[in-house]
């Protein structure tokens, strides 16, 4: 990976993001290190291609209007997902032959990644 990094901006629920960073400290060392390894094995597993496929999942809003008084927030956080420049190419190019946006993409592979290969023990 370059030294150079760039970021793909989704958000998660704040829960998500605390489980992911202290992940990534005790079996990665960084954060950008994780990323890496997950969005390269997202990419490789291809989970929206398998029978059953996983369905794209849209991140939310962090606040919310639904009350006459000020916005309430949410619980969902900007997440920035740190990546080499390859990477993000990569998945820029997945994201137009999938017709789903960058923002999406990253947040599902958080889920894939958070349900299915490291969940959290109870």
């Amino acid at each position: 990976m370059t030294t150079e990094a760039e970021f793909v901006q989704t958000r998660c629920p704040a829960q998500i993001i605390v489980y992911l960073k202290g992940l990534a400290m005790l079996r990665y060392g960084t954060l950008v290190r994780m990323n890496d390894d997950m969005l390269r094995k997202f990419l490789l597993s291809q989970p929206w291609a398998a029978e059953p496929p996983l369905s794209w999942r849209t991140p939310r809003s962090a606040q919310t209007n639904a009350g006459r008084d000020a916005p309430a927030q949410t619980g969902w956080k900007t997440f920035n997902m740190q990546m080499s420049p390859d990477l993000k190419q990569e998945i820029a190019q997945k994201c137009d032959e999938l017709e789903v946006s960058m923002s999406t993409f990253c947040y599902t592979a958080i889920f894939w990644w958070c349900k299915y290969i490291f969940p959290p023990q109870k």
